[in-house]
């Protein structure tokens, strides 16, 4: 695996986004103060790689940044490779693995975990990160690991630096194929045997055949004459179906002649009926003339009445109009008296609701005062809150500033009590041991003052952030005061209305 270029952006002590081009030269040496980032170098490579380094939490990402990310291209094989690994603080990690094409461009290789991506580097490097580590790649301070593995493992990484796990796959398919041509030549071996032993009974098959045939002619003449007296039975059949279609003829006919015999038979039924409902009728002759006349007699009385009648209807007519307009004045009195008995009610009723409404209105309007007494104090309230949220902005800056100034002072102090030789880490100069140990002593009183200042800011902090939340807490509470400032007035505005309706 040869490196091509290194890109990283807030990752460890990288901030800001820096790139190492390593297309310009064969051999390098990192050097520099301590904490200066080079070991983040190779931090970035093994973590973009294997998603490992010294750590791989979220430490990783630098404190002033939202994520880390190192994109890392390389050459393996004839390709060229690129990894690109992000570490969003408190979301997800992102892998990307591409490869590049002839064109130029670049083809993803990122499988649909992070995972199975995972995976296929390693399938792509044949490499895992315990074996980079050990072979190609020497932690700081850790160069003897392999030395102090045991046998197995030893084993192991030189079978992964070397390839030869290769071979066992080699020889697990040897094995495998081997196992399937066995089987085969077991399959051949046992059909050849089924095939001698059917040689061995080839004459008795023979005799068997001859007689097999011999049956077979008998069969077929047996079945020449069965054919033949088939042909009879199907003549047979096909004369009695022309006899069943004659007598089938013939029964539909005398069906029809014995419907004819019945309905001759019905009709004269009829016949014999009305005749003699006409001879009852002849021997009843002198009744019906009597009943007759009785009926002519009735008719005649039945007019004299329709006289009478209409004389009635005539003077019915006549007093029917003078009824009607009587009928109606009485009904729209007494409307008019159920209306106005219900008007009168109803404003004896509202009489007696407008002392309530009264009250009710006094009582509002008390409610109203109460309350814009209450939210005076709101505008004070919201004032004195900015303040204090300007003056908590301003000490959270602080404290932000005096950490960091800590951390690099905290880096200076370590570079000095590091420190070997009589040349100062820092400056290049030459340095006694006691200059040192004052000037450790000063960093370190000065380190102090400054986390006293951070522990006071921390506590003014504190005490202006419960400050801010009572503050808050106490304008929700004026806010549902003013909801009900609300409430109280559209109740007065009705009630005003409604005692001028009243009124």
């Amino acid at each position: 695996m040869i490196p091509l270029k290194l890109k990283l952006s807030g990752f460890l002590s990288y901030r800001d986004e820096a790139v190492l081009d390593f297309s310009g030269f064969d051999l390098a040496c990192i050097s520099g103060h301590n904490g200066a980032g080079k070991s983040s170098l190779l931090d970035a490579i093994t973590w973009a790689l294997f998603g490992q380094a010294r750590k791989r939490d979220e430490s990783l990402i630098n404190l002033q940044s939202d994520a880390a990310e190192v994109v890392f291209t390389f050459e393996y094989e004839g390709n060229v490779y690129r990894v690109q690994r992000t570490m969003p603080r408190g979301k997800a990690k992102v892998l990307e693995f591409q490869i590049r094409t002839e064109e130029g461009e670049w083809r993803p290789l990122t499988e649909r975990t992070l995972r199975e991506t995972q995976n296929r580097i390693e399938q792509t490097l044949r490499l895992e990160y315990e074996t980079f580590v050990n072979a190609a790649f020497f932690l700081q301070g850790k160069a003897d690991t392999f030395t102090q593995q045991n046998a197995t493992r030893r084993k192991e990484v030189l079978s992964g630096i070397l390839g030869l796990e290769q071979w066992s796959v080699y020889r697990a398919r040897a094995m495998e194929r081997r196992r399937r041509v066995e089987q085969d030549l077991g399959e051949v071996d046992g059909r050849m045997a089924e095939i001698h032993a059917e040689l061995l009974e080839a004459d008795k098959r023979k005799a068997t055949l001859a007689r097999l045939k011999k049956d077979l002619a008998r069969l077929q003449e047996e079945r020449k004459s069965q054919e033949e007296a088939l042909e009879a039975v199907k003549r047979a059949n096909a004369e009695l179906d022309k006899r069943r279609e004659l007598v089938g003829m013939l029964y539909a006919a005398l069906t029809r002649a014995r419907a004819s015999l019945e309905e001759k038979r019905s009709r004269l039924a009829e016949r014999e009926a009305k005749r003699k409902k006409t001879a009852a009728l002849l021997d009843r002759a002198s009744e019906i003339e009597a009943a007759y006349a009785a009926w002519e007699a009735s008719r005649q009385k039945l007019a004299y009445w329709e006289e009478i009648a209409l004389l009635y209807r005539k003077y019915e007519e006549k007093r029917r109009e003078p009824l009607a307009e009587l009928q109606a004045e009485r009904a729209r009195l007494e409307q008019e008296h159920r209306t106005l008995l219900a008007h009168f009610q109803e404003i004896e009723r509202r009489a007696a609701r407008r002392h309530e409404m009264e009250a009710a209105l006094e009582k509002t309007k008390e409610t109203l005062r109460d309350i814009e007494s209450r939210l005076a104090e709101k505008v004070e309230l919201e004032a004195s809150l900015q303040t204090l949220r300007s003056e908590i902005a301003a000490l959270e800056s602080e404290s932000a500033r005096l950490s960091e100034t800590r951390v690099h002072l905290r880096e200076r102090i370590d570079s000095l009590s590091a420190v070997e030789g009589a040349a100062c880490p820092l400056c290049g100069q030459p340095l006694s041991e006691e200059k040192r140990l004052a000037l450790l002593t000063s960093l370190r009183e000065e380190d102090a003052a400054l986390a006293s200042r951070v522990e006071e800011i921390l506590r003014s902090l504190d005490s202006r952030r419960r400050t801010l939340e009572e503050g808050n807490a106490r304008l929700k509470t004026l806010a549902k005061e003013e909801q009900t400032r609300e409430k109280e007035s559209r109740t007065l505005s009705e009630l005003s209305v409604r005692l001028e309706t009243l009124d």
